[in-house]
């Protein structure tokens, strides 16, 4: 016996001249109505950024209506509005405001692609935060206008002591150097001459990081890879995390990788490796297919998915791993059955089961 589910009544668009009024009214309730619906697709933020920033000047003292805000902000398109959005997202950009609307601010100037001078210092003090969601956003919308703030960024960075640093931070760093190669030298310099004496977490791994950014060729992105085999758990996922983070130039650090997955059976270090070769494009004839296909006949559950990307990375190459597959698949739970049963047909072009088995579990 089936039931049939209800049928939610359609939200309909506000107009213009609804939201206007709406986000100016003198009831907060209805203000907070009228941000919800500006953040719905196809809303007209374009027209309503003055409305929004006076909005925003009303909800001072609640953090829900201010990160519907920034994410209604973030939505603008107009080029002749979004110098005037990111201008209201810097008011919510500062410490002053709760973690969320913070992090919605980010995410809003990352959406904008432009970070106007007065929110830079408030940037800044994002990529040393405690919580590392609001260092990875302000870092992603630091990223593609990083020169710009660079004379903020590096004051910031200045004035934290190196046993501070976070990965973010000094990424921003290089990336605020640019293609200047006296920028570059200069903070090449500045982390060199600020890591002497320094230990490996957190200011060895942030510095290498950034050493890494300036330098793709160099030894940093290879020292990363070395660290991530260290004994210390916390000290070796810092050291992958960060490796990560370096995307492209990252790609010097696969061998290191490899020799490091090879190396160890600690399930979290396990994970995060492969996630990391995955990131980076691992080539196929640099996978480490016998630690692999072991894995997958001998690891834990959350082991076992993880080595499978990378055999799903490269799948028409793989081909010959199948039989392995089937053979764990039939001695598996059955959340992992499902993984493995989709990578035997990426292998193979056969299924071992329906799909439809596994989506009737799921539900």
């Amino acid at each position: 016996m089936t039931t049939d589910l209800p049928v939610l009544p359609k939200i309909e668009p506000w107009s213009v001249d609804q939201l206007r009024a709406g986000l100016l009214s003198e009831h907060h309730d209805t203000r907070v109505h009228a941000l919800a619906m500006s953040v719905q697709r196809d809303a007209p933020v374009d027209q309503l950024v003055n409305e929004l920033a006076q909005c925003v000047g009303a909800c001072r003292i609640d953090p829900i209506a201010l990160q519907l805000a920034a994410v209604a902000l973030g939505m603008v398109k107009r080029t002749s509005e979004r110098a005037n959005a990111a201008n209201v997202l810097a008011t919510l950009a500062t410490v002053e405001n709760a973690l969320a609307v913070r992090i919605f601010a980010a995410h809003g100037f990352a959406q904008l692609g432009q970070i106007p001078a007065t929110a830079w210092p408030h940037v800044s003090l994002m990529l040393f935060d405690q919580d590392a969601t609001l260092r990875q956003v302000a870092l992603r919308a630091a990223t593609p206008v990083a020169t710009q703030g660079a004379a903020v960024i590096a004051s910031v960075v200045a004035g934290t002591p190196p046993d501070k640093w976070t990965t973010e931070a000094l990424a921003a760093l290089a990336l605020s150097a640019g293609s200047s190669a006296d920028g570059m030298q200069r903070v090449e310099h500045y982390v060199l001459r600020s890591l002497q004496g320094q230990a490996l977490l957190p200011s060895g791994i942030a510095g290498y990081a950034a050493l890494a950014r300036l330098n793709p060729s160099g030894v940093a992105p290879q020292a990363l890879a070395k660290v991530a085999s260290a004994e210390d758990d916390a000290t070796a996922l810092a050291a992958i995390a960060a490796i990560a983070q370096l995307g492209a130039a990252g790609k010097p650090a696969i061998p290191g990788l490899v020799q490091a997955l090879i190396q160890t059976d600690n399930p979290d270090r396990e994970e995060a490796v492969c996630r990391t070769l995955i990131a980076l494009q691992i080539e196929v004839g640099d996978v480490p297919l016998q630690r692999t296909l072991e894995r997958i006949e001998q690891g834990p559950d959350r082991v076992v998915a993880a080595h499978s990307l990378l055999l799903s990375l490269h799948a028409k190459s793989f081909g010959q791993t199948a039989p392995v597959v089937a053979l764990r698949y039939a001695k598996s739970s059955v959340a992992l059955q499902g993984v493995l049963n989709e990578l035997h047909h990426q292998l193979s072009g056969s299924y071992l089961a329906e799909p439809s088995k596994f989506a009737t579990a799921a539900t």
